[in-house]
């Protein structure tokens, strides 16, 4: 499997696993790192390529995909949030440790936000999980 790195963060190796959203870039998607771990990824600002990445669970995601639970929601059930702006050089990305009061409003989903949209693909990666 050939995988696609997208972050380093604290000496751990992110994976791209599956675009959720993609408009012109992934706006929402999930990575792993090595121990198998899965974060979600919003970009919250296209234009500054910077993302908010939050650990998430199997369940979890899973509620969010089939809209039982908020995109917000999914989240806010994180511990800790990172906050990444993408440079040229994944090394050279500028990553904060947030938890998810510091985190903007307007660089969060909106409240009653619900995933919508599963392609063919996403319905097979739901089956997966």
């Amino acid at each position: 499997m050939n995988k696609e790195l997208c972050f380093l963060i604290n000496n751990q190796h992110l994976y791209l696993d599956m675009n959720i959203v993609t408009f012109d870039i992934p706006l929402l998607f999930t990575c792993f790192d090595d121990d198998n771990q899965k974060y979600l990824v919003l970009c919250c600002d296209s234009q500054e390529l910077r993302y908010l990445l939050a650990k998430i669970n199997n369940t979890v995601l899973k509620n969010m995909l089939l809209s039982k639970i908020t995109m917000k929601d999914s989240l806010k059930q994180a511990d800790r949030i990172w906050e990444i702006i993408s440079q040229d050089e994944i090394k050279d990305d500028i990553i904060n440790e947030k938890v998810i009061s510091e985190i903007s409003d307007d660089d969060l989903p909106q409240e009653e936000t619900y995933l919508s949209y599963i392609n063919k693909d996403v319905s097979n990666y739901i089956e997966k999980l």
